[in-house]
C-alpha cells in the first residue's frame, strides 16, 4: 500500500531505530511477525485471527518504537480495512482517523502516505450514504494521488471512480461525467478496465432519465466484465441493467439479462471472485 521511498523526514525515525534497545527490537520483530500472519490469515479468510493479530501487532509495535512511529499507521490502516470488509464502520472509522493523525503528525498534508488512508476515511462515509463527506475525503485522496503517482495508476483510477459515484448520488451530475470521462481517457487502451467507468457512466445517465445513453454504456460495461471474466462484477452489473430495463417495462428484456447473471454467477468458480474494483488490470498497481 505505501511506497518504498524514503523521505528525509524518516531520517529521524531510522535514527531512533538505530537506538533501539534489544527488548525494543526484539519486540519489533514479534509485530513484523504478527503482521505477516496476520496478512497470512487474511488471504485464507480467517478474519478473526487476523484481527487478533493485527491488534498484538500494533501493541507490539508502539511499545517498540512509540505511538508516535509512523510505521504504526499502516497497521491502524489495515486493521481499519478488516473492520470495513467485514461491516464494522464505527470501528474501522476509529482506527482510519488514528492512521490519519499519526500521519498528519509526521509528514506534510499532500504525501503519499495520506492517501490511502484518506480514500478508506471516504470508504466509511460512503458506506453510512454521507455523500458529502465522502465527496470531502475522496476528492483529498484523489488530489494526493495525482500528485504522487501516475495518471494510469490503479489508486487514482479507483479513487476517480469512487469520487464520481460520490458526486452521482449529490445529483452533482456534470462533475461526476467529468470525472468519469476523464478516466475513461486514461484507460482507453488495451490496459483497461473501462468497464467500471461504463458500468459508472450508465447509472449516471440512468439517474439523469438518459435511457439511450444509459443502456448503450450499460452494454459496453457488460461486454468488458464477460471479456476480463469478472464474473462478479458482471452479476452485479447485468442485475442492475435488468432493473433498468424493468423500470422502462421491457420486462422480457428484463428477464432475460436476469437468466443471463445466474448463468455467469454459476460458472465463476475458477475466475475472478473479487468484488474489488479494477480487479483485472494491467495497469500499475
Amino acid at each position: 500500500m505505501y511506497d518504498t521511498l524514503v523521505p528525509v523526514s524518516l531520517q529521524k525515525n531510522r535514527y531512533m531505530t538505530d537506538k533501539l534497545t534489544d527488548k525494543n527490537l526484539s519486540q519489533l520483530n514479534e509485530s513484523n511477525n504478527l503482521w505477516a500472519k496476520a496478512k497470512e490469515s487474511l488471504h485464507h479468510q480467517e478474519r478473526s485471527e487476523a484481527e487478533a493479530l493485527y491488534k498484538q501487532a500494533i501493541e507490539k509495535r508502539i511499545s517498540a518504537v512509540g505511538e508516535d512511529d509512523h510505521t504504526v499507521s499502516q497497521l491502524l490502516d489495515e486493521l481499519g480495512a478488516l473492520y470495513l470488509q467485514t461491516g464494522r464502520v464505527a470501528p474501522a472509522l476509529e482506527q482510519f482517523k488514528r492512521a490519519v493523525a499519526l500521519l498528519e503528525k509526521n509528514f506534510y498534508p499532500g504525501h503519499y502516505y495520506l492517501g490511502p488512508v484518506v480514500e478508506h476515511l471516504g470508504d466509511c462515509a460512503a458506506k453510512e450514504g454521507k455523500w458529502e463527506e465522502a465527496e470531502t475525503q475522496y476528492k483529498r485522496a484523489l488530489e494526493i494521488f495525482d500528485k504522487t503517482l501516475s495518471a494510469d495508476h490503479r489508486s487514482v483510477l479507483i479513487t476517480m471512480h469512487k469520487y464520481s459515484t460520490a458526486l452521482r448520488n449529490l445529483s452533482k451530475f456534470a462533475e461526476a461525467e467529468t470525472v468519469i470521462n476523464k478516466g475513461l481517457k486514461s484507460i482507453d487502451s488495451p490496459l483497461g478496465p473501462a468497464e467500471e467507468f461504463r458500468f459508472e457512466l450508465a447509472l449516471l445517465y440512468q439517474a439523469q432519465e438518459k435511457n439511450a445513453e444509459a443502456e448503450a454504456q450499460y452494454k459496453l460495461a457488460i461486454e468488458g466484465f464477460r471479456q476480463r471474466r469478472n464474473m462478479p462484477r458482471l452479476g452485479t452489473c447485468l442485475e442492475s441493467f435488468a432493473a433498468f430495463l424493468k423500470k422502462m417495462g421491457r420486462e422480457k428484456d428484463a428477464k432475460a439479462m436476469l437468466d443471463f447473471a445466474e448463468k455467469f454467477i454459476k460458472v465463476q468458480h475458477g475466475y475472478e471472485d473479487s468484488e474489488a474494483f479494477f480487479a483485472a488490470t494491467l495497469l500499475r498497481a
